[in-house]
């Protein structure tokens, strides 16, 4: 069974979710925000530079919506690090993006 977990991502620097071994499950996103945003998903020990540290997943979140999906247990071996940015790759932060995770 899934745990779930919230998270909010208003910053520029990625959020720590869990460290070693595990796997998304499901996600549900809030993007209250004029354009799309980016949750970038990072497999990393130690907290991922965004902009500069490349993401392991990268899922665009239409503007002023709610996306949910449950997927194909996406798995991360070293940790899973957040951030929301305003494109796949880049550094610019997302303000305001709540994520809510099911984890194994």
């Amino acid at each position: 069974m899934a745990t779930p977990i919230q998270i909010a991502l208003s910053t520029g620097a990625a959020k720590f979710v869990f460290g070693g071994s595990g796997k998304v499950t499901s996600y549900s996103v809030y993007n209250p925000n004029t354009g799309a945003a980016y949750i970038q998903f990072f497999d990393t020990l130690l907290g991922p530079t965004v902009g500069g540290t490349t993401p392991k997943w990268s899922v665009a979140i239409p503007a002023a919506t709610t996306t949910q999906l449950r997927t194909e247990d996406v798995y991360f071996r070293d940790g899973l690090w957040l951030a929301a940015t305003t494109a796949a790759t880049t550094g610019a932060t997302a303000t305001g993006v709540d994520v809510s995770l099911g984890i194994t």
